[in-house]
């Protein structure tokens, strides 16, 4: 250790039981304190000055002033520089370099970031986001731009001035140095002399004062030839300016000749800082102003482009709603004009779409009350505006042939019976699954159509007869239903300014006779044993006959729901039931006489039992017969 004077050196050393592993520096239990012992001191000498001590080669030698020892130093300083020359690996750089690393990753991920951000927005469109960008780019630019050339034009004119003032006290310096004392200065007496100190203190006496010591940090004396320091302030003899100070520094030189004519110069060694921008010099209030500055016009810009972005994304957002059907009731916040005037003409338009769409839809609504419902589904359309004259569609289903009495009297109560009546039809049979088809105009036959996929007529015959027989306004009125299942033909005739659907089959028409019949014999819902079968409706059930299709020639058994009828009807059937099916097998047996007998015994029980009274009167038909020929033993009407 070199004293602040540079009168003497010391030298120390450590314990060395207490330079162990574990207390050595770097080491998990480093101690806090290293304690030191003086070795050996080395004076300087009288009028002398020590610049650099160190060990060489096991001794204890010394740099001084008057340029002995300067080639310890030099060795030193070669020492040096070969240790700047090894190289690391990988791995040791890497733990060398770690913090600029994790700054330059941090970096790259940022970067990164807005590159991802600048191709979404550019992907996007979002016009937003393009005047965020630039107005951030602008407001940085102004900020830490205005930042940057104040800062450069206060240190270019500091450093003119510095180079001004600099240059003045250098030239003054050198008219004020005694030329007497400025020879011998190659001789190695010189360093002893009287003139080497008052050289010395006149130099050092420059950069020690308070007008000057801001300008400069060295002022030498140095041989034009090889650039040797002859005398310095510093006290750094014997050595070439540039091993001393290096490249790095800033020098002004005053070129003066000494007596004995030896070319040198005054060269001053300049304080201002070089390193770059960021020192320990550097103003960092201006950047934090600039930091804050930058922060609050970012908080207002982006403020102000985000809230008008919000209210424009917000009268998008209902222009989709609107567009896709949606109806808006208000219009958002709008602060600014022109996004108010959009939605105020958004909210007028709205109002006119509205207007005629609720005209639509009246029309429309009219339309379909005259449409039957839902036929677009028989034909697998999306909309009933897409069924056209021609159409047809082949199908399986079930058809309800619902049979009513005809109104006694053309008057407003018969007007007001049959709406209540067929609007109780329409009900279940919406409940139910099923299609209305056209039929009679004066709708005392209706047909309701089930498709195979949704069978559920038997549901709905049953739960129509019984709301129909505890209605009130229905009393009196008889309505009878025939469930047939078959296959259809659909189809709809006529142009696009009217159209008729109707429903084909082979047995259709024999089928609407045998449903009046069976309304006339008071049986309530009578089905096939297809439709049996199809919608497993076994329970309660009663058999009642046979009859033939003249035009396909099948055979068609079939049955009464009792469910349908009242609980008084229905309790009498159950009771007779076994009855009932004896006489059946015996009139099927041609054996009319005992057949009648069965039917009398049903008909003593339930007298109302009108199925019975059928097959009474043509057992006794047949037994007045004498001879009889055909299929004598189906249900057929009255010719």
């Amino acid at each position: 250790m070199v004293s602040e004077t540079g009168e003497s050196a010391e030298a120390f050393f450590a314990d060395a039981e207490y330079l162990s592993a574990e207390n050595l520096p770097g080491s998990e239990q480093e101690a806090e304190t290293l304690v030191l012992y003086a070795s050996q001191s080395l004076s300087a000498g009288e009028g002398r000055q020590i610049n650099w001590a160190g060990y060489e080669n096991g001794a204890f030698v010394s740099w001084k002033d008057d340029g002995t020892g300067t080639e310890y130093y030099l060795s030193d300083v070669s020492q040096d520089a070969a240790c700047e020359q090894l190289l690391m690996d990988m791995g040791q750089e890497a733990n060398n370099q770690q913090f600029d690393l994790i700054t330059w990753l941090l970096l790259l991920f940022a970067g990164f970031a807005l590159i991802i951000l600048a191709v979404n927005a550019l992907y996007h469109k979002s016009y937003t986001v393009y005047m965020a960008a630039i107005t951030e780019a602008l407001l940085f630019l102004i900020v830490f731009g205005g930042v940057a050339l104040t800062l450069q034009g206060r240190r270019t004119s500091e450093a003119e001035e510095n180079e001004k003032f600099s240059r003045y006290y250098l030239e003054l310096l050198s008219e004020n140095l005694d030329a007497g004392s400025l020879q011998n200065m190659e001789e190695d007496s010189f360093y002893s002399a009287d003139a080497y100190y008052a050289v010395w203190n006149r130099l050092s006496a420059y950069v020690k004062d308070d007008r000057t010591e801001s300008f400069f940090a060295d002022l030498c004396l140095v041989r034009t030839e090889d650039q040797m320091i002859l005398v310095s302030a510093s006290g750094l003899n014997g050595l070439s300016l540039e091993s001393v100070y290096g490249n790095g520094e800033e020098f002004l030189e005053v070129e003066l000749e000494t007596l004995d004519g030896l070319s040198c110069s005054l060269t001053a060694v300049l304080t201002m800082e070089r390193e770059g921008w960021f020192t320990d010099s550097f103003p960092w209030v201006y950047l934090l102003a600039a930091v804050l500055l930058f922060l609050l016009g970012s908080a207002v810009c982006l403020g102000l482009l985000f809230r008008q972005g919000r209210e424009i994304s917000g009268l998008s957002q209902a222009m989709l709603a609107a567009s896709g059907g949606q109806e808006v009731f208000s219009k958002g916040t709008a602060r600014s004009k022109d996004v108010a005037l959009m939605w105020n003409s958004f909210m007028e338009m709205q109002k006119k779409i509205n207007r005629i769409n609720y005209a639509r839809y009246r029309i429309y609504e009219s339309c379909y009350r005259f449409a039957p419902k839902d036929i677009e589904k028989i034909f697998g359309r999306d909309s009933i505006t897409e069924v056209e004259g021609g159409d047809f569609v082949r199908l399986k289903g079930t058809v309800a042939f619902v049979t009513s009495d005809e109104p006694e009297a053309a008057d407003e109560e018969s007007a007001l019976r049959m709406s209540k009546f067929v609007t109780l039809i329409e009900k279940h049979q919406e409940e139910s699954g099923g299609y209305f088809v056209p039929g009679n105009s004066d709708l005392t036959s209706l047909r309701v159509l089930f498709l195979e996929k949704n069978s559920h007529s038997v549901d709905f015959g049953t739960a129509f007869l019984n709301e129909f027989s505890a209605s009130s306004g229905l009393d009196g009125m008889r309505t009878g239903i025939l469930l047939h299942y078959s296959e259809f033909l659909y189809a709809v005739a006529g142009n696009e300014r009217q159209c008729f659907p109707f429903l084909l089959s082979e047995e259709k028409e024999q089928m609407e006779r045998f449903a009046a019949w069976f309304r006339e014999l008071d049986l309530k819902l009578v089905m096939t044993d297809e439709v049996r079968t199809l919608e497993k409706a076994t329970e309660d059930c009663r058999y009642i006959g046979y009859i033939f299709m003249e035009n396909s020639g099948r055979k068609l058994e079939l049955y009464e729901v009792l469910n349908a009828c009242a609980p008084v009807e229905r309790r009498l059937k159950l009771d007779t039931e076994e009855k009932f099916q004896k006489a059946i097998r015996l009139f099927y047996q041609h054996d009319f006489y005992l057949a009648r007998n069965g039917f009398s015994d049903v008909l003593k029980v339930n007298p109302f039992d009108q199925i019975s009274k059928w097959y009474l009167f043509t057992c006794e038909k047949y037994l007045n017969q004498a001879y009889t020929s055909g299929d004598i033993c189906q249900l057929r009407p009255k010719d």
